[in-house]
């Protein structure tokens, strides 16, 4: 009868444990994002540059529609901009592929500015907002043909970068901050790496939040133009929806070197000469 009553008790003990493991597992399971990444960047003969762009989404994603804008802010030099840095909003038609094939968008720039490609992607009663933003240094000052001009932003979810005077000339590189400001308080923000879930961070009372991606070795030895796509994911439950927001990330400028470790090997060079002056006793003759 004892035997009888432990295995009850034991059997009871284990299926709680089951429950409740099943049950972080399900509150545990992570959203996938919806984001934007580079596929492509061409120059064309008259100065400008064609960036192409992919959504990428789970696999198995289906959607119901599609809407994409950008806002472009010229820079103050810009032929087109006649000397102004208002923003100006363009609608892009999304052609959506009837077979398997991926969806692309390209956008034409001919001057500098900066882009916020935006993106609604809505999958039954599910929503996705995808932004990525990213600089362009075209000279011929004309605009993308493919796109209608429009009045206003759509009301969507969004996001921005904080980029103090770096405004136009803004390229993200490892070893930098990225500040990125958002009207979500107090909210957790899901990083990734081309898709990769990195770690999780929080943004703060007014919605700012902030990541430092590491150097890469492999990303240094690939090349200037090389890049990688970090990804901030903030899923909004109550809404039914989440949003990304991609940002080219490039190796540093100088690969990774350390401004610290520079000046130790070089005052560690010169205090070597003065010794191996002093040892030698040497003495220089000035002119």
């Amino acid at each position: 009868m004892k035997i009888r009553i432990t295995i009850l008790v034991l059997a009871v003990v284990l299926l709680s444990l089951h429950k409740t493991q099943a049950f972080a597992l399900s509150e545990g399971i992570r959203s996938e994002p919806v984001w934007w990444s580079f596929t492509g960047q061409e120059k064309t003969s008259d100065g400008g540059t064609v960036i192409s762009l992919s959504p990428v989404y789970p696999d198995g994603m289906r959607f119901d529609d599609i809407e994409v804008v950008y806002i472009s802010t010229p820079g103050k030099n810009s032929d087109s901009s006649r000397g102004s840095d208002k923003p100006e909003i363009y609608r892009k038609k999304v052609e959506r592929p009837a077979d398997a094939s991926p969806i692309n968008v390209q956008i034409y720039s001919g001057r500098t500015e900066l882009i916020d490609l935006r993106g609604r992607f809505s999958s039954g009663e599910r929503v996705c907002y995808a932004q990525c933003i990213f600089s362009c240094y075209g000279k011929s000052g004309l605009t993308d043909d493919g796109s209608e001009r429009i009045s206003d932003a759509p009301a969507w979810r969004s996001a921005l970068l904080r980029m103090d005077d770096r405004k136009f000339f803004y390229r993200a590189q490892t070893g930098e901050t990225i500040t990125v400001a958002s009207d979500i308080p107090d909210v957790s923000v899901d990083v990734f790496n081309d898709g990769d879930f990195v770690l999780e961070i929080r943004s703060d009372a007014s919605g700012v939040f902030a990541y430092t991606p590491p150097h890469d070795k492999s990303l240094a030895s690939a090349g200037y133009s090389a890049k990688k796509d970090i990804v901030f994911g903030i899923d909004l439950p109550e809404e039914a929806a989440y949003l990304s927001v991609s940002i080219p990330v490039y190796r540093a400028f100088y690969g990774n070197t350390s401004l610290a470790g520079g000046l130790s090997v070089l005052a560690a060079s010169v205090s070597g000469t003065l010794c191996f002056v002093i040892l030698r006793s040497r003495r220089f003759r000035w002119r």
